[in-house]
């Protein structure tokens, strides 16, 4: 029988091995980066740069409704 501290030592060195919240990142980071632009500009109520609109392909109809 392991202890908790076994298992977190094997937890943090199969994770480290397979490194798969980065590889999720890097598959997706389009989509992740797309989405916190959105939420910041409901935070903020400003507009991004229009480099990231074009970037993100954010619409007119999104901004409207994050603003």
């Amino acid at each position: 029988l392991k202890t908790k501290e076994d298992r977190l030592k094997e937890g943090r060195k199969r994770y480290h091995e397979t490194n798969a919240q980065l590889k999720y990142y890097y598959e997706n980071k389009f989509k992740i980066n797309r989405v916190n632009v959105l939420k910041k500009m409901k935070k903020t109520g400003r507009l991004p740069q229009e480099g990231t609109l074009r970037k993100y392909e954010i619409s007119q109809e999104e901004v409207d409704a994050c603003i």
